[in-house]
């Protein structure tokens, strides 16, 4: 499911219109742009929680590589779904 996909399967199950739907979502993907940059944590109850974590820099060699290599510090951002969620995906699609 792409954006656009989105955006009109929202919009008919709410019943709003497809531009305040894709307006939404964007204002939601900005919040998410904003904390992200901010480096501040969301916590959805029911949906998921979006983790920011610092990784420190180093030297540091990899499989591929013969030498080692200085990497600089930099930030890994984490969203895991809420345990609900993650249940449904866990479930067998068979019975």
């Amino acid at each position: 499911m792409d954006k656009d996909e989105l955006v009109r399967e929202l919009a008919s199950r709410t019943g709003y219109t497809l531009f305040d739907t894709k307006k939404v979502l964007d204002m939601l993907t900005d919040i998410f742009a904003d904390a992200i940059t901010d480096g501040e944590e969301i916590d959805v109850r029911g949906f998921g929680h979006l983790r920011i974590r610092k990784i420190a820099g180093g030297m540091h060699r990899f499989s591929k590589q013969d030498k080692m290599r200085l990497y600089p510090d930099s930030v890994r951002v984490y969203f895991s779904l809420s345990r609900n969620l993650r249940v449904l995906a866990k479930l067998d699609k068979k019975n």
